[in-house]
């Protein structure tokens, strides 16, 4: 969960307008990358070779891993795309606050239904 709050930060300063606690510095973009390929990318990785290894007991467990091993792809695909390429201010704000979003509903899917998913069958 620890590593779930510090995603959570991450797509809170990269949400653009009122949503944006922080100001991004100027070199925004290079500092979301950072911060995306030292967090985010490790944790979806650790996740998939973990967290996901419990499939095969439950159909609905099974169902929910699949959503989120292709959100996790989406995610890459995007951290890959903002790393790689420059973009004009505007279109930048665009692709922060859409990355932002789409972190933020991954973690709360995963905390909401998956883990409460799996607590409820360890029980």
């Amino acid at each position: 969960l620890h590593e779930h709050r510090q995603i959570l930060l991450i797509a809170r300063v990269i949400r653009r307008g009122a949503e944006r606690t922080v100001a991004l510095p100027h070199n925004g973009r290079e500092a979301v990358c950072q911060a995306l390929t030292a967090v985010v990318l490790p944790h979806m990785q650790r996740e998939e070779e973990v967290l996901f290894l419990q499939s095969g007991e439950d159909a609905d467990v099974d169902a929910l891993i699949i959503v989120l091993i292709t959100g996790h792809r989406a995610l890459a695909a995007h951290v890959a795309e903002l790393c790689e390429n420059r973009f004009d201010a505007a279109t930048l704000e665009e692709r922060l606050d859409a990355l932002g979003m789409l972190l933020e509903t991954r973690v709360r899917r995963e905390e909401r239904r998956l883990f409460r998913r799996l607590q409820a069958g360890a029980d």
